[in-house]
């Protein structure tokens, strides 16, 4: 029987023994698990600003696609219609159907939020208002400039829009004639004149005022009215109108499912050609493997965005007589999964050779085809072995999506680019698509 061996007999010669405690306490803290409390705790801190800072929910509503749990805007659409003996175009957003019916709305809702402290005066007839603004003066560090806008940072830290129609007399930058510059070197000042909005009151808060001041406008429209149909486009993401999510984080988990399960078929594919005893296919095989596994997937992307999408496009119209349009989602699918499926036939081909070659014989021996064999004998043995690196890489692909932003895509990160542009506040859109 060995003996146990004691811990300051391996200390060097000299040295202070520690207590027995203190021993256990060291080995206990060593084999702590801080990482995870770390990262928890970092996820918890992250999600509750996601819940609890308006910039932060502003970030993650809008990176998501802001989907809702029900909604009447269910298609934008554009009809050529014939309505007592005239043809004519109808366009607007379909809200409800039925079996002879639609109702479109062709003017949309127009509504404004104004804050209390800015009414200088409110008329009320019924539900409907008419608010009177009192003249401001913005003054504030001068942000940016557009061709219609100045963006000034008040003293508070908010940054704020100023419409230059709405300026009344020509602004006051100090020192005299410089330029936007975020870091506050150039102050602006300018003049808002008092205006006037009326229209329904919707809602009254302690804070603010929300008035439409446009109200929508409906046609019911017969469908046997619809001589043709111009377009229907999806309408606004909801729960009950799912097929319209297709931003943000939608998106992102489409491209994933669908562009793994592609690379799943190309990956095994690739894999049987690999390890075939036929000299052409497997040459074919490792070519692919090869050259696609040392070209980064953002060049893969870009060929078949520019090239590969626009070419097979028209090779089906030249050769097969059909006009099917490739688009920028179908582009980046196929990118995808050409690039994983290299990754995947190599995770495929190890799975494969892992079995030992003996079940393939006794399969042979008693009688099944070469595919028979595969199907039931060694493909199934197989799948355990490579299910492990299959997951790996389908987390791989679901962070490797992000790379269709360089294609004009709408997936989370592009959102999150377009936010930080709009607020110009970078940290809170990337470190949102992050958690």
């Amino acid at each position: 029987m060995t003996d146990s061996i004691d811990p300051n007999a391996l200390q060097p010669p000299g040295a202070m023994p520690l207590p027995s405690f203190l021993e256990r306490a060291s080995v206990r803290a060593a084999r702590f698990p801080f990482w995870l409390i770390i990262l928890v705790a970092a996820l918890v801190l992250a999600v509750y600003g996601i819940l609890t800072t308006p910039l932060y929910h502003q970030a993650f509503t809008f990176v998501t696609d802001d989907p809702h749990l029900t909604t009447t805007d269910f298609q934008n659409v554009t009809y050529n219609v014939t309505l007592d003996g005239k043809e004519q175009k109808i366009a607007g957003v379909l809200t409800a159907q039925d079996s002879q019916t639609l109702t479109i709305r062709t003017i949309d809702a127009v509504s404004s939020s104004i804050a209390h402290a800015k009414v200088a005066n409110i008329q009320r007839t019924g539900d409907r208002v008419v608010l009177t603004t009192a003249p401001q003066t913005i003054a504030g560090i001068f942000y940016t400039e557009t061709a219609t806008d100045y963006r000034i940072q008040t003293s508070d830290g908010q940054i704020i829009s100023v419409t230059k129609l709405d300026v009344r007399a020509t602004e006051k930058r100090t020192p005299d004639g410089c330029q936007p510059d975020t870091q506050g070197s150039c102050q602006l000042s300018v003049s808002v004149p008092s205006v006037q909005i009326s229209g329904k009151l919707l809602s009254e808060t302690p804070d603010t005022y929300t008035v439409q001041t446009i109200d929508p406008v409906f046609i019911a429209l017969p469908r046997n009215a619809i001589t043709s149909i111009i377009s229907e486009e999806p309408g606004k993401c909801a729960l009950n109108n799912i097929a319209s999510c297709q931003s943000g984080i939608f998106l992102t988990l489409f491209l994933t499912l669908i562009s793994y399960a592609l690379a799943l078929i190309i990956g095994l594919v690739i894999a049987l050609m690999r390890i075939s005893a036929q000299p052409v296919l497997r040459n074919f095989a490792i070519l692919y493997v090869e050259v696609v596994r040392g070209i980064p997937i953002l060049v893969i992307l870009l060929l078949f965005y520019f090239a590969v999408g626009p070419a097979l496009r028209d090779w089906l119209h030249d050769h097969l007589g059909v006009n099917i349009p490739i688009t920028g989602v179908t582009r980046a699918i196929l990118g995808l999964a050409v690039a994983y499926g290299s990754f995947l036939a190599e995770i495929f081909r190890a799975g494969i050779q892992s079995i030992h070659r003996g079940q393939m014989e006794a399969a042979r021996s008693l009688g099944m085809t070469y595919f028979q064999a595969m199907r039931h004998i060694v493909l199934p043995q197989a799948i355990r072995v490579v299910l492990p690196p299959l997951g790996n890489d389908f987390i791989a692909m679901l962070k490797d999506t992000s790379l269709v932003a360089a294609i004009s895509l709408a997936e989370m990160t592009q959102r999150a680019v377009l936010f930080e542009g709009s607020t110009l506040r970078p940290f809170e859109a990337f470190i949102t698509i992050a958690v």
